[in-house]
C-alpha cells in the first residue's frame, strides 16, 4: 500500500510540475509574441521577424494542444500512513461492536444500513462480495453506495 501511495504522490507531483512548465513557457512565448508585434507596429517589419512570429506562433499551439491533453492533476495527496490509519479504526471498530453493553443495539445498526449483500462465486477462489448501504440525506443525489 505504502508503495502504492508513494508512486501515485510521485506521479500527481510529476504532472502539476509538467503543467506548470508547460504554462510559463506559454506565458514567456505570449510575451515574445507581443513583442514582436510592437516592433511590426513600430515599423520594424523584416523576413526574419515574419519567421521569428511564425515560429513563435507554432510553439504557442502546441503548448496549448499539450496543456489541453493533459489531464488536470488531482489535487488530493494519499497520507503515507493511510493503510496503518484504516487498520487501526477497523481494529477500534471491531473491538466496540464486540463489547457486550452495545453489541446488540450497534448490530442492529449495522443491518439498518445495509440493504443488500451479493456473493459471486468464482471457481477455485472465495469469489467477490458486494454490500448495498443506503446513504444518509447528506447530499440530495445520494441514496445508494457499493
Amino acid at each position: 500500500m505504502r508503495a502504492f501511495q508513494e508512486e501515485a504522490n510521485a506521479t500527481r507531483r510529476t504532472a502539476t510540475q509538467r503543467q506548470g512548465e508547460l504554462r510559463r513557457e506559454l506565458e514567456g512565448i505570449e510575451r515574445k509574441m507581443a513583442g514582436v508585434l510592437k516592433a511590426i507596429e513600430d515599423g520594424m517589419y523584416s523576413p526574419a521577424l515574419k519567421e521569428r512570429m511564425h515560429g513563435l506562433e507554432v510553439r504557442r499551439v502546441e503548448l496549448a494542444s499539450a496543456l489541453t491533453a493533459q489531464p488536470e492533476a488531482a489535487p488530493i495527496e494519499l497520507h503515507p500512513n493511510l493503510a496503518e490509519l484504516y487498520r487501526r479504526k477497523v481494529g477500534e471498530l471491531e473491538t466496540a461492536l464486540n463489547d457486550e453493553s452495545i453489541k446488540a443495539e450497534a448490530s442492529e445498526i449495522l443491518r439498518s444500513l445495509v440493504d443488500k449483500v451479493v456473493l459471486t462465486p468464482e471457481a477455485g477462489a472465495c469469489g467477490a462480495t458486494q454490500c448495498w448501504a443506503r446513504m444518509q440525506p447528506c447530499c440530495p443525489t445520494a441514496t445508494a453506495t457499493q
